[in-house]
C-alpha cells in the first residue's frame, strides 16, 4: 500500500509540494499505529470477558480486520467519489 501511495505522489507533486506529502503520510501512518495501540487493548479486555486464550486473540483480530475494511472502503469511496468530481469539473 505504500509503495503505490509513494507511486501516486510522485506523479501529482514535485519539489516541496512532495516533500509536504511525504510528512504526511509519515505522520498519518504513526499516527494510525497510535489509534491501533489505544484501541486494540480495550477491545482485548472486552472480549476477553466473553472468550478466553487463543479464541478471545482470533476474535480480537476478527473484528479488528473487519474494521480495517470498512475503513478502507470508505477511503476508496472518498478517492473515487473525488477522482469523479475533478473529472466533471475539468470539462468546464
Amino acid at each position: 500500500m505504500a509503495v503505490a501511495q509513494n507511486y501516486y505522489a510522485v506523479l501529482w507533486f514535485k519539489g516541496k509540494e512532495l516533500n509536504m506529502v511525504f510528512g504526511l503520510q509519515l505522520s498519518f501512518a504513526r499516527v494510525g499505529s497510535t489509534v491501533n495501540f489505544n484501541v486494540m487493548e480495550p477491545l482485548y479486555q472486552w472480549v476477553n470477558q466473553y472468550y478466553s486464550g487463543h479464541t478471545c486473540i482470533g476474535v480480537v483480530l476478527i473484528i479488528g480486520k473487519l474494521l480495517i475494511n470498512f475503513i478502507n472502503w470508505v477511503k476508496l469511496s472518498a478517492a473515487l467519489f473525488m477522482f469523479i468530481i475533478r473529472h466533471e469539473c475539468s470539462h468546464f
